[in-house]
């Protein structure tokens, strides 16, 4: 017997049974294996009733009486009795589980799982997780829940799942002892037994990464071997000391050990001769720009030209303002192209950049339409790049001509596929600049605004400013608009220094808004989220995001990283009265990469073969990219298979490459 067996191969599993797990899409004891468990129940550990109040965990208990049942008409009804720890005394009860009459009888011993209420005196367990003393308790310390099969009981789906591991536990590896050992992964037996009956949760998450190693290594192949998407040979970029030195020089600051590091895998990248596709992965305020403008300091002194698309016009002029001011000393010559541009003007600025008058091109979207012709550009750089759509991001590209650099604060789960995607390397800038301290992060709800506006009236006679962002810009709606919440700000709270932006305003508008709050003549700033990415005022502390639930996890912490650039503390307040799982991941982590995780696992990681930003997935790990370091240890084996080692395990990737995606690629194009 094997995994690729249908599942009516195992006793037990009947041809009802197999058809209602075929409605679910597992045919084989394979897809079975990798249905996971959505949670675990603790069973590792018993409590007591009144450590059952703040904890949760298994509880066993011995029936005092005996069960009563009573009706509230014909579909509602209340199972009850009174149990006991020995010490104390408790009421269990059940609400619509009338059959929970004939599961305990007085004297029993049960085992409750679950939290317990104080109601007056009394301790009250409802519906908790209820066991009988079974074969699985004690065996398994941590006991799988898993999503829901129509027709088959989660109980049964436990069960099912263990008989197929009975029947596979002989199942030879397909991986060799040295390979496991090089790399700390469990053998095949122990991964599948740990994804549904892990002995620890470190056991669980050993074989996770296992399965997604696995998968990753398999999709690498159908990358490089059956598509022959290869890195194509490119001029080599050399870079002195000397020239280092000036580069770090002229930026005023010394980098930090992070940078240091990026920029040197950067200038390892432009010496290989090997076209670079590269991301930068850091976290909101890290230091991102100063590597692309080394990059970009590279191209320069190599002859050759750059560009920088950011998402927003704002964004676009900050980096060309910066740039301007970096490279004056540096022989940079720089040019802005944006949507705003006159006819004549960008015709003057693509004149300056076809005869090679201009090394360093800034700008939005509008770089990728129309005619744009280059002298010499070897370097395309993307920034913030979540904002943009995939299609955007695939122009961006050139035809795949150029070195390609991709800066991301908060990936959303498409782009760490595309890391795979795109054959991408991965560069990790995992360090703030010295002083940078975490944005305090509160969720607040309606009757605390009072004490919110307050605060931030006080950070205003302080001399420091702060931003509020509004879904809307006006109108009657449940949701708070720019124009209202300006106007409440300035005749309820009485601050005189109140600004309003938005996207119905012109370019020049908002810049010369953004001028005047960097110079300080504007204390609060109320906007919409065109104020998302990369604005750089160190003097804000404060950030108000009203209705947050409407926002995406990606947005919420663009907007928070937008305070807490300079030494100060800095706040950042969600104004909601929905519960949210976002803004309770915000609320607990500043950790951009983290945040991502837990995104990916609210979202998915979205198709790799196709063009959905979200959604499901190909593949049958939903997890398949668990973190950042999964990805890079998946890509540094990979890189040592083609090399030469492990020779058995690339061919045998290989062949599952060729086996699973066949049908597949016959239907799609990859973008």
């Amino acid at each position: 017997m094997n995994a690729l067996n249908p599942l009516h191969a195992v006793k037990g599993i009947g041809e009802k049974r197999e058809k209602c797990f075929n409605e679910k899409g597992i045919f084989t004891l394979l897809d079975l294996l990798f249905f996971f468990p959505r949670a675990f129940k603790d069973y590792s550990k018993e409590i007591t009733i009144l450590e059952s109040l703040e904890n949760i965990g298994l509880c066993p208990v011995a029936v005092e009486t005996k069960p009563t049942i009573a009706y509230f008409g014909r579909r509602r009804n209340l199972v009850r009795c009174k149990v006991s720890d020995g010490e104390t005394q408790a009421i269990l009860q059940f609400f619509n589980m009338p059959f929970m009459v004939r599961n305990m009888e007085k004297g029993d011993t049960v085992y409750l799982y679950g939290q317990a209420k104080k109601k007056d005196d009394k301790i009250i367990f409802s519906n908790p997780g209820f066991e009988k003393k079974t074969d699985w308790l004690g065996k398994y310390p941590f006991v799988p829940g898993y999503p829901e099969v129509p027709g088959v009981s989660g109980r049964m789906i436990m069960k099912t799942v263990a008989t197929v591991l009975e029947a596979l536990k002989n199942e030879p590896d397909y991986t060799s002892d040295e390979f496991l050992q090089a790399f700390g992964l469990p053998s095949l037996s122990n991964a599948r037994q740990a994804l549904h009956f892990p002995q620890t949760m470190e056991e669980n998450r050993a074989a996770l990464k296992r399965f997604s190693i696995e998968e990753l290594l398999v999709f690498l192949c159908l990358l490089t071997e059956q598509i022959g998407i290869r890195r194509k040979s490119a001029v080599k970029l050399e870079v002195s000391e000397a020239q280092k030195a000036t580069f770090f020089e002229a930026l005023a600051f010394a980098p930090t050990s992070a940078q240091a590091r990026v920029t040197q895998e950067i200038t390892q990248d432009f010496a290989s001769g090997v076209m670079t596709n590269r991301l930068i992965q850091g976290d909101v305020g890290c230091g991102k720009t100063a590597v692309a403008f080394y990059a970009m300091y590279i191209n320069l002194i190599n002859g050759y030209q750059s560009v920088m698309m950011a998402p927003t016009e704002v964004l676009a002029r900050q980096h060309y303002a910066k740039a301007v001011e970096l490279f004056a000393g540096l022989g940079g010559r720089c040019a802005l192209i944006t949507g705003s541009d006159t006819t004549a003007m960008r015709r003057e600025k693509l004149a300056q950049i076809a005869k090679g008058e201009v090394d360093l091109v800034f700008g939005t979207h509008a770089l990728i339409y129309g005619d744009i012709a280059y002298k010499r550009l070897n370097l395309a750089i993307t920034d913030e790049q979540h904002r943009f759509g995939v299609s955007q991001r695939a122009k961006l590209s050139f035809d795949g001509n150029l070195n390609m650099l991709v800066m991301s604060a908060t990936p959303i789960p498409r782009t760490l596929a595309l890391v795979l995607y795109s054959g991408m390397d991965v560069s990790v800038i995992d360090e703030m600049p010295v002083g940078r301290k975490p944005v305090e992060t509160h969720i607040v709800r309606e009757n605390k605004r009072k004490d919110m506006y307050g605060f931030v009236k006080d950070i205003v006679k302080k001399g420091e400013q702060a931003y509020v962002v509004c879904p809307l810009i006006d109108g009657d709606s449940d949701m708070r608009s720019v124009e209202d919440t300006a106007v409440e700000l300035t005749e309820v709270f009485g601050l005189s220094k109140v600004a309003v932006m938005h996207g119905r305003l012109s370019a020049d508008e908002k810049q010369a808004l953004m001028q005047d709050f960097s110079n300080k003549k504007i204390e609060v700033l109320v906007a919409t989220t065109v104020i998302e990415v990369g604005v750089d005022v160190p003097n804000a502390v404060v950030m108000v995001v009203e209705n947050a639930e409407r926002f995406g996890l990606s947005t919420l912490h663009q907007l928070r990283g937008r305070v807490g650039r300079g030494q100060q503390q800095a706040y950042c307040f969600l104004v909601s009265e929905h519960r949210n799982d976002r803004l309770e991941i915000l609320k607990n982590e500043t950790d951009g990469l983290k945040i991502a995780e837990k995104d990916l696992q609210l979202r998915g990681p979205g198709q790799f073969l196709g063009v959905n930003q979200h959604g499901i997935t190909d593949f049958y790990m939903n997890k398949l990219v668990q973190d950042m370091s999964t990805l890079k240890l998946a890509q540094d084996i990979f890189a040592r298979m083609r090399a030469g080692e492990f020779a058995d395990e690339y061919h045998m990737a290989r062949r599952m490459a060729e086996k699973k995606y066949e049908k597949l690629l016959k239907d799609i194009a990859l973008n």
